[in-house]
């Protein structure tokens, strides 16, 4: 998946989330650090990846229904799954490994 055509504060967003992003399950599973200074009302974010028909689709626990202001983030991609894409760049460049503990 590309990065979406968003505006630079949603690009900055995900700049400093960055470094809160753990791989689980390679490939598959994150877990994106809450931050109460960007607005997150949880401590910890999931971000999930699916293949559907033949797409990557993400996906972020901040979409669930119940959740404020969810249906907007489903809408539009939200800076937890931003972070997961460019850290997933990143570690592609630097030809990294998995390091979850």
């Amino acid at each position: 998946m590309q990065m979406p055509p968003r505006g630079s504060a949603w690009l900055r967003r995900c700049m400093i989330r960055v470094g809160d992003v753990r791989e689980v399950i390679e490939g598959e599973l994150w877990i994106v650090e809450g931050r109460r200074e960007l607005g997150d009302q949880d401590r910890r974010y999931f971000v999930f990846r699916r293949i559907v028909g033949g797409r990557e689709v993400f996906t972020c626990s901040c979409q669930d229904p119940t959740k404020r202001f969810s249906s907007r983030r489903s809408r539009l991609t939200c800076s937890h799954i931003g972070a997961v894409l460019i850290y997933r760049r990143m570690k592609e460049n630097a030809g990294l490994r998995n390091t979850s503990a």
